[in-house]
């Protein structure tokens, strides 16, 4: 379940000690991050059917998880794991973790309508994005959905914990994070090998991620 208030870690960062918050999530890194969410790290495996995923990559077995779980498919054999995922794909990974999927092509007999400038409701990408943001997971921005626009780490984030609940747990003033509930006796400053993350964020990292 992708619900609750105790979770391991399930981003560690890079081998440099940063986070790469302005950096893009790639499509493995998404699966790595939603297979620590559902399994425990020791309970993480599975052969995956995609060619170019070597069974001797790092990301190997995160992915083979997910697909085994249902949440990826691949219409052309390859699953392109270094590319960068898209808001859009990221959305439709976390709503498949819970247990939600739209078919490609019902959205119209839904009911649903589009109201972005950038989309319309017979696109794949639709039902996904347009939920994520209903939500709240995900903003739209002049009525543009950004559906294919690639996913920041720092957004991918603010989703996961968005999805976990914690966001109304977290407080915030004047960017200073104030959270009394998970951090209890420690303090932001206890985390020193962060080096290109905001104090705002230091809390997402030490209380989920480390």
């Amino acid at each position: 379940s992708t619900s609750g208030v105790n979770h391991e870690s399930f981003i560690n960062g890079y081998a440099d000690g940063t986070f790469g918050i302005a950096g893009n999530m790639t499509r493995a890194e998404a699966c790595t991050v939603i297979a620590r969410l559902l399994e425990k790290e020791e309970n993480i495996a599975g052969a995956t059917s995609f060619a170019d995923v070597p069974a001797d990559q790092w990301f190997a077995k995160y992915i083979g998880f997910c697909e085994a779980k249902g949440l990826l498919k691949s219409y052309s054999g390859s699953f392109e794991p270094n590319k960068p995922i898209t808001r859009a794909e990221f959305s439709k990974m976390v709503l498949a973790a819970k247990g939600i999927t739209f078919n490609y092509d019902n959205a119209a007999l839904m009911g649903m309508e589009c109201e972005y400038k950038d989309l319309t409701k017979f696109d794949w990408q639709f039902p996904y994005i347009d939920l994520a943001i209903k939500m709240g997971w995900l903003s739209a921005e002049d009525n543009n959905c950004n559906a294919d626009k690639e996913i920041k780490n720092e957004e991918a984030l603010d989703v996961i914990v968005k999805v976990l609940g914690y966001d109304n747990v977290l407080k915030y003033d004047d960017n200073k994070v104030v959270n009394n509930m998970i951090f209890a006796a420690n303090s932001v400053s206890d985390i020193q090998n962060v080096g290109d993350m905001s104090e705002t964020f230091f809390v997402y990292l030490h209380a989920f991620c480390l």
